[in-house]
């Protein structure tokens, strides 16, 4: 006798492993034997086996029967039936999204990190860094006399003092050829004769100090006073007050505090690091920068960043939990510093250290390669950049230009504005680096949500459609055309052009090339060289000019898509606010057809286009933008490999088509899921030789998933790892994955990934998959990840293709008895049935 129920299977996705798990912790309770039928094919599972009810193949309403038998089949029976009336239906529910805010820190779980054994704090500059912590002293660890001379005597030499340390300041500047650290020197050189800090050391010497004293009270009075400002960048300044009146001291008295020296590679550790201290160091030894203060602006920061430091500050604990010559590791992607390194953390950042090294490979033969389609369109890659001392970096990583120099970082790091030549200067470095490549210099772009204080803007109630970028020129000419001088005198340097922005009418545009016309009259007269036909090009940000751009062609060399501003003004929708962020969203249909225009009215005219927004960095968007037969895209650094990895891997004739369709689409998420299909035939085959592995030494689960997840990285089908490891982890915890015969299918469904892909690992040794079961452990691997958005099916599809193999001796056999990738690689194509 059986007891039997009746029942539709009321899975959309079907009975695929999460609900196979859930009916099989059930039914192995109980000693009776559980099986379940299926009516549409005849098949008949094992409740007790998630393999074989995945084989079963049971689907969204196929009639479903389950028979329960055996010495306790009536309380089987009942448990099993309440279960499938109740609670079976929501074992097909989304696991939640992973989500990383601001500022959090998300430890991934093969890293395994004890409360104790590290730090948290602000990633300013990203990068991984091992080495042991060499712990600087702080500004003010000096001891200074007690004795008063007298208050004439103690004025006179705090006088001496100031002007000695200027002239060496001033000698310093005179004798730095690096912009960033002269514009420093005179940042200190102005605060060095400062009114408010010169009558702070006198008031204090009068009423008794001596000149020791009164310096150390004075530099703590204005930073606790800076300290309460309300600008980063203000209160960055401490530090700038701090090295000078550790300078006056050291006039004074000769007393030099302990000097800061670096003898081997190290991790440099500080409460606070002044320009000048980093400055003294030997950069060549500093492998990470650990600071308890200091902010992104800071200009210890800014000088990190120009020598590629990894850098994290706020770690408010450092000094007090950091010793001198402590092995660290600064982990400035997680932003966490690691204190105590276990064999497991140790494993962790070898197997980071061997993705890093992976994806660099992967992209190298990119980086001197030009960008082409497969049937040999070409496309431009420049890099934005902020400062000059990223030039030699972006053309290292493979630009081919600067499509953007955004000038206005130079006006916002000082409270001063750059005189003409110190902008010549920094324009005229970046024309040598690039030696003929175009560097395109947009000009002073401030207002909306870069204010500059020395401008003393008025505030509106509405910045980004007020005063703003080339309306403000007008007013500030003498500014401006100290600018427009210092571009035109550094394009004899090379192929220099000049774009402008947030143009909405002929005017402006005319208004720009007379100031220009005549600057190069003025430079002629003086026998100062120029190139007279340096182009002069738009920013195409205001919607308004869509509709005059051929007249506009009439008067503009080139032009550059700001896609950030232009979709905010198309959807009138503040790309700041969360709450309207979705409407401000380049896919929109709308947003594509002006992109279209824009392009075909430029190119009809002979004239050249590049874009120069976010949206030209996205790997998922290229089809898009090579459909639109753009010049040129200009993006970060870092992606430039990528790019042209991905350009090449596209065919211009097919993009044409995708952009086609994708303009007669409803809606963005139409687009993403036509961006999806052809990403996923055209850009990447859901695996690859590179995804697989047969010679994995991991020891344990947590290593084998971090391997495969680096994997996705290292080919460039994800850029957040750490967060596809974690939505593995969130299904892992539901139901394990390993399903026997040596094999285990981690999977999860993620918005981080660019394709649906199977990575395949072969581990040396066998590893234990479930800590408290006897499962034999696991020889092989599969990864699977599909993107969040596939309505395909594809995650159960391949899942249960997979597991129903799995079932078969054959299939194993072969996967076990063999390391060749490539064969693995042909057998799985064909036993997947993955065309």
């Amino acid at each position: 006798m059986s007891l039997e129920y009746n029942f539709m299977c009321p899975l959309k996705n079907g009975i695929h492993a999460r609900p196979a798990n859930a009916l099989e912790l059930i039914a192995t309770k109980y000693r009776s034997d559980v099986l379940l039928q299926n009516a549409r094919n005849s098949r008949t599972a094992n409740v007790k086996s998630v393999l074989s009810m995945i084989s079963a193949d049971f689907k969204l309403d196929d009639s479903c029967r389950l028979i329960v038998r055996g010495n306790d089949e009536r309380t089987a029976y009942e448990t099993m039936v309440t279960y499938l009336k109740d609670g079976f239906a929501h074992t097909d529910d989304e696991l939640p999204h992973v989500e990383q805010n601001a500022g959090e820190v998300l430890i991934p779980p093969s890293l395994k990190l004890e409360t104790g054994t590290y730090c948290a704090g602000t990633v300013v500059v990203k990068g991984l860094a091992r080495a042991k912590a060499a712990v600087l002293n702080n500004v003010f660890n000096i001891d200074v006399p007690s004795d008063y001379l007298g208050k004439d005597k103690e004025l006179d030499q705090f006088k001496k003092a100031v002007d000695s340390l200027r002239n060496k300041i001033a000698d310093r500047i005179e004798n730095k050829a690096n912009i960033t650290e002269r514009k420093i020197f005179e940042t200190h050189l102005s605060i060095a004769s400062d009114p408010e800090l010169m009558d702070k050391v006198s008031e204090l010497i009068v009423g008794g100090l001596n000149a020791g004293k009164a310096i150390i009270i004075a530099s703590d009075f204005f930073a606790n006073t800076l300290k309460s400002a309300e600008s980063e960048l203000i209160q960055q300044r401490i530090f700038d007050i701090q090295d000078i009146c550790a300078g006056l001291i050291e006039e004074i008295y000769g007393i030099v505090q302990k000097k800061n020296v670096l003898i081997e590679p190290c991790i440099c550790v500080a409460q606070n690091l002044t320009p000048s201290q980093f400055l003294n160091l030997d950069k060549t030894f500093i492998k990470g920068l650990v600071l308890a203060y200091g902010g992104s602006t800071s200009h210890t920061i800014i000088l990190a960043r120009s020598f590629g430091i990894p850098t994290i500050v706020g770690v408010e604990q450092a000094h007090s939990v950091i010793r001198n010559d402590q092995e660290i590791i600064v982990d400035a992607n997680l932003g966490v510093v690691i204190l105590k390194q276990s064999e497991q953390v140790n494993k962790y950042y070898q197997l980071e250290q061997k993705k890093l090294n992976n994806r660099k490979n992967r992209f190298a033969s990119f980086i001197k390669a030009e960008a082409f389609t497969s049937d040999y369109k070409r496309v431009d890659i420049g890099a934005n950049i902020v400062s000059a001392i990223e030039a030699e970096r972006v053309f290292n990583n493979g630009a081919q230009g600067i499509g953007l120099f955004r000038t206005e970082m130079l006006y916002m790091q000082d409270d001063s504005i750059p005189s003409e030549n110190e902008q010549f200067e920094i324009y005229k470095k970046v024309a040598v680096a690039a030696a003929q490549r175009p560097v395109i210099i947009r000009t002073l772009d401030v207002g909306g949500d870069k204010n500059l204080a020395c401008l003393n803007l008025e505030s509106e109630a509405n910045p980004f459609l007020g005063y703003r970028a080339v309306r403000i020129y007008p007013e500030f000419e003498k500014i401006i055309i100290d600018q427009f001088r210092a571009i035109i005198r550094a394009s004899a340097f090379g192929c220099v052009k000049m774009l402008v922005p947030m143009v909405c009418s002929i005017d402006e545009i005319r208004w720009v090339k007379e100031k220009v016309k005549n600057i190069q009259k003025e430079l002629a007269e003086q026998n100062i060289n120029f190139d007279c036909k340096m182009p002069i090009g738009i920013m195409i940000e205001v919607p308004s000019i869509v509709f005059i751009l051929d007249q506009l062609c009439d008067e503009a060399d080139f032009f550059s898509i700001g896609t950030n501003d232009l979709a905010q003004y198309i959807f009138a929708v503040d790309r700041e606010n969360k709450k309207l962020g979705k409407l401000c969203d380049t896919l929109q249909p709308a947003f594509l057809r002006v992109l279209k225009t824009i392009v075909q009215q430029i190119h009809a005219k002979g004239k050249w286009v590049g874009m120069c927004g976010e949206m030209a960095g996205q790997i998922e968007t290229l089809p898009l933008l090579i459909g639109l037969g753009l010049d040129e895209m200009s993006l970060g650094c870092e992606s430039i490999p990528a790019i042209k990895a991905a350009i090449h891997s596209l065919s211009y004739e097919e993009c044409t088509l995708v952009l086609d369709s994708a303009l007669k689409c409803t809606s963005a998420d139409d687009v993403r899921n036509l961006l999806a299909a052809h990403q996923n035939s055209h850009n990447f085959e859901i695996i690859d030789r590179d995804m697989i592995i047969t010679t994995s030494e991991s020891t344990n689960k947590e290593e084998a998933i971090k391997e495969a997840v680096d994997l996705l990285y290292a080919v460039g089908r994800t850029e957040k790892p750490e967060l596809i490891e974690r939505e593995v982890w969130n299904r892992e915890a539901v139901y394990s994955t390993g399903l026997g015969y040596g094999f285990a299918i981690p999977h999860c469904k993620s918005a981080y990934t660019k394709a649906n892909s199977i990575c395949l690992i072969k581990f040396k040794d066998k590893i234990k998959w479930n800590p408290n079961e006897d499962d034999g452990g696991v020889k092989i691997l599969i990864l699977l990840v599909v993107k969040q958005e596939d309505t395909a099916g594809t995650h159960m599809q391949v899942f249960s293709r997979l597991a129903r193999k799995i079932m078969h001796s054959d299939f194993r056999d072969f996967l076990l008895s063999t390391d060749d990738s490539a064969g693995i690689l042909k057998f799985l194509k064909e036993s997947l049935e993955i065309k």
